[in-house]
């Protein structure tokens, strides 16, 4: 039973006004919060100053379109999600050396939509790892991705719509946003 999902903002673990910078404080800070609390929980984090400026240099959240260069943008995508995955091992650092037993999910990996369109059947094997990693006590850390599309060769997905999906399967008791960024 998932009793919480937590979105981390990209603007709260880095610094968006310069290339690839983490802000280590931040990632500490919410290392702590969860240090004695972490049962039955799933952690999304947002991109920030890593892989925005790649996907937006290739324009990855169009998809493929004739007039781009095919073979730089699928770099792109590639340089995309290497971005992630070094925010996502600071991550992992910090939460490991805290003793919490996070492991990295990347939604690349389980979903492949088709034309920008993902479905409850697209989701199902994300579920199954999800569900057998909860109950076995450990803690998903799931990020916003690049994904493969069947029509537009690739798509972004992001961590607020990822939080959605789970929330509708798992129905949480609580789903918290963490961020730098002013609400409402």
């Amino acid at each position: 039973m998932v009793t919480r999902i937590v979105k981390i903002g990209g603007a709260s673990i880095t610094d968006k006004a310069q290339f690839e910078h983490v802000n280590l404080p931040n990632i500490d800070f919410i290392v702590d919060l969860f240090k004695n609390n972490y049962k039955n929980l799933i952690l999304i984090h947002g991109a920030g100053s890593f892989g925005h400026h790649q996907a937006k240099k290739y324009k990855l959240n169009e998809g493929y379109k004739n007039t781009y260069n095919y073979e730089e943008c699928r770099l792109g995508v590639c340089d995309t999600r290497r971005s992630l995955g070094r925010l996502q091992q600071y991550l992992l650092d910090a939460f490991l050396g805290a003793q919490i037993p996070v492991v990295r999910i990347s939604p690349f990996d389980f979903l492949i939509s088709d034309q920008f369109e993902l479905t409850d059947e697209n989701y199902k094997q994300l579920y199954q790892r999800l569900d057998i990693l909860l109950s076995n006590g450990y803690v998903p850390l799931l990020h916003g991705d690049v994904l493969l599309d069947k029509k537009t060769h690739w798509r972004i997905l992001s961590g607020d719509d990822i939080l959605l999906k789970l929330a509708e399967y798992y129905q949480p008791r609580q789903c918290i946003f963490l961020t730098s960024v002013p609400g409402i």
